[in-house]
């Protein structure tokens, strides 16, 4: 059986050919666009880089976009002009009437369906010179004394990246690991790093938990298939201390969430929580950009002040994650789909030695249907072509929520993921275009409530607020009769 991260699925691009809006209605009978319903907007690529000072900023780009377009109320599409700062402007029919904007960009398919008269949209990502890894390139480092103990975990982590690599115990003082294909090239020039830490256990008064105890950072150039270390030659090297000097506060509801989450889902085959202590590069990034400082694995609730130390140069937080499993199924194939939630939260000044604040409770999606086809036994479903195809969920536990993403994902016989498109709705529910579902084709759907951005309703989707938090689901696996 393969397994799945819920969170991890990668997008590819799916160029669609759309008619022209003179194709669709003749432009003699459009009436003239009436006051108030010009809509404007904005659509920021916002990357993360380092600074000269070797600490993260962002920075925003425009969107590069292959296509882009707003199908409107009556189903005419208007093509979309995105100005070189990322602004854009069109008309819909009538004043507040709704719209399914769409953008085919170098980074996948996106769009958005809402009703706003303006929209603030950004997508978290990489600079846009950034080239990835895509050949196997293994770094190796030969210590100059002992792991700290024999449960001390390798990790090789990065800025630049901001991913991270376990390693694996060549000699009794040599670590090998093999670099994630499909991240960014690390370059020395660009201030990228590299951090080789040893996570511990620790105790803090009466709570035993993980955290990084010792590390080395080294100054890299990261290419295909090779490493050039700048500050060493990552043989002989040795390792720093990390004091654990800083202190928050945690608060993990841990046993509350999963009872909620098992009262909602059915057939599920394993469930987990945990906290972390995390180092985050940007907080308008959110979940983008972050490194696991301390955390614990837990079945109860949860609430304490948590040492710890951070070698990277972001901001803390604290991460709460609930994780269920249970399998998708299409015909023989099989695989185990991991879903669950996520919370963060950033309390001031650590908040060591006050209550943590109650959490808010989010929304939990259940069912999903399309076309009044409820997505469960792997329906094999018939959708009129005639017009847009509606898709709902029902809410197994209510909750606070801003806005929806979801993800369309086509997937083979054997259960492979392949072409995606992702939504944003503030709706439970949205509009398909039909050319979206190819008859014969398979799907899954994935949808994610989120809290964290409060101006989502308004259109400004672009400010996160925290505590942020999310939880997702997946649909079964369904097949396009027609």
């Amino acid at each position: 059986m393969r397994h799945i991260g819920c969170v991890f699925v990668r997008a590819l691009i799916l160029l669609l050919v759309l008619a022209s809006c003179r194709d669709i209605l003749s432009l003699d009978d459009v009436p003239p666009p009436m006051p108030g319903s010009e809509v404007t907007g904005r659509y920021r690529l916002r990357a993360l880089a380092n600074s000269a000072d070797y600490k993260p900023i962002v920075t925003d780009y425009p969107v590069q976009a292959f296509e882009a377009n707003a199908t409107l109320e009556d189903g005419s599409v208007v093509p979309i002009a995105l100005a070189p700062d990322g602004t854009f402007a069109f008309n819909t029919i009538a004043t507040d009437d709704g719209y399914r904007l769409r953008f085919v960009t170098t980074r996948g398919t996106f769009e958005f369906q809402h009703s706003a008269r303006h929209l603030e949209l950004v997508q978290p990502g990489w600079p846009l010179d950034s080239q990835t890894v895509d050949d196997n390139t293994t770094i190796t480092y030969a210590l100059n004394d002992p792991p700290p103990s024999g449960a001390a975990v390798p990790l090789l982590r990065s800025t630049g990246s901001w991913t991270q690599a376990q390693g694996t115990q060549v000699t009794p003082s040599s670590y090998s690991f093999d670099w994630p294909r499909g991240f960014p090239r690390l370059r020395e020039e660009n201030f990228d790093r590299l951090f080789f830490t040893f996570d511990d256990n620790v105790t803090s008064g009466t709570t035993t938990y993980r955290a990084i105890v010792r590390y080395r950072f080294d100054d890299v150039t990261l290419l295909n298939g090779q490493v050039n270390a700048v500050s060493s030659d990552l043989q002989r090297v040795g390792l720093m201390s990390l004091q654990r000097t800083r202190c928050i506060r945690v608060r993990a509801d841990a046993a509350t969430m999963l009872a909620r989450l098992s009262g909602v889902y059915e057939g599920i085959t394993s469930q987990t929580a945990a906290w972390y202590v995390a180092d985050v590069a940007d907080p308008s990034l959110g979940f983008f950009a972050t490194q696991a400082l301390a955390y614990a694995t837990i079945t109860d609730n949860f609430e304490g002040d948590i040492d710890y130390g951070d070698p990277f140069p972001g901001v803390n937080a604290y991460l709460v994650q609930t994780v269920l499993t249970r399998p998708l199924r299409l015909g023989a194939a099989s695989l185990t789909a991991y879903f669950g939630t996520r919370a963060y939260d950033m309390p001031a000044n650590g908040g060591c030695g006050t209550p943590a604040p109650t959490p808010p409770t989010i929304a939990l999606p259940r069912s999903v249907r399309i076309a009044q086809t409820e997505l469960q036994n792997e329906p094999t479903v018939t959708i009129d072509r005639s017009g847009p195809i509606r898709l709902d969920w029902t809410i197994g536990s209510q909750g606070a929520v801003d806005l929806w993403r979801i993800a369309l994902i086509e997937v083979s016989a054997s259960l492979e993921f392949g072409k995606q498109i992702n939504f944003v709705s503030v709706e439970p529910s949205l509009l398909l275009d039909p050319r979206d579902l190819v008859a014969g084709k398979s799907y899954v759907v994935q949808v994610t409530a989120v809290i964290g951005f409060s101006g989502a309703s308004d259109g400004e989707l672009a400010t996160r607020t925290y505590p942020t938090m999310s939880s997702d689901m997946f649909s079964s696996p369904f097949t396009i009769a027609n």
